[in-house]
């Protein structure tokens, strides 16, 4: 039987905007040394949310458009004061204690237009018009939360302290911006 058949769909078309998330890897153990850092899983929906404009759009990890389904995601993009941007980040749904729940987020996603699920971001791709990828992690990193106050920030890069950050992922550099 040929390759292509033995899936039920097509794999998707990669719209116009998207970058491939960077996604983990399993490993035996945790990598030990300096150039490692670790981010928490919020047990959400991994999401790429670009804005270019007006126009905002939340896309699955694998290309598929959600925003629909997520407008308080695609809001709180509308309210950066910025004129387009991308970031890398997951979509949750938190119970009373304040803990994420993916059983919440799932039915959540299901209703189209539910207003339960937020955005966690990991990463700024992309901010008015510049391509941040090549650039440091933490420098991307630092630039977040600036952009959200209406301020670009272009940190100064000091020299490492208690441990470094890994400067680039190659791995992860997908063109399509």
């Amino acid at each position: 039987m040929p390759q292509a058949m033995l899936s039920r769909s097509p794999p998707p078309t990669r719209p116009a905007g998207f970058i491939e998330p960077c996604l983990p890897t399993t490993a035996a153990e945790v990598p030990g040394g300096p150039l490692w850092v670790y981010e928490i899983k919020h047990d959400g929906y991994r999401f790429i949310c670009r804005r270019d404009g007006e126009r905002v759009r939340v896309f699955s990890r694998n290309g598929r458009d959600w925003t629909d389904r997520v407008p308080l995601i695609a809001e709180a993009l509308l309210a950066l004061p910025v004129s387009s941007a991308t970031i890398d980040g997951e979509g949750v749904v938190c119970d009373e204690r304040g803990l994420s729940e993916f059983d919440r987020l799932r039915s959540a996603v299901g209703r189209r237009g539910s207003r339960a699920a937020f955005p966690f971001a990991f990463d700024l791709l992309e901010l008015d018009g510049e391509d941040l990828r090549l650039r440091p992690w933490d420098e991307r990193r630092g630039a977040g939360p600036a952009a959200a106050q209406g301020r670009r920030r272009r940190p100064t890069i000091r020299a490492p302290q208690r441990r470094r950050r890994r400067d680039r992922l190659p791995g992860c550099l997908h063109a399509g911006a």
